[in-house]
């Protein structure tokens, strides 16, 4: 085994400071790039959902005027 105790895995000698901030940093920024990717898609859907909605609301004010 590389490390005698749970401890000196921590600490990896004398390096667990810049080795644990680096995995703390690298899973942030896949946090924050998974959030940024979900709420992007979610706008998305929404514009798309809407537009959908305006031209349905078109369509049926089209047919309408041509009763009227």
């Amino acid at each position: 085994m590389a490390f005698d105790s749970f401890a000196e895995f921590l600490q990896m000698g004398k390096h667990g400071f810049y080795v644990w901030l680096s995995y703390g940093v690298g899973l942030g920024a896949l946090l924050l790039l998974w959030w940024h990717c979900w709420s992007t898609r979610r706008k998305i859907v929404a514009g798309i959902k809407e537009f959908e909605a305006r031209r349905q609301r078109r369509k049926t004010s089209k047919t309408t005027e041509r009763v009227l």
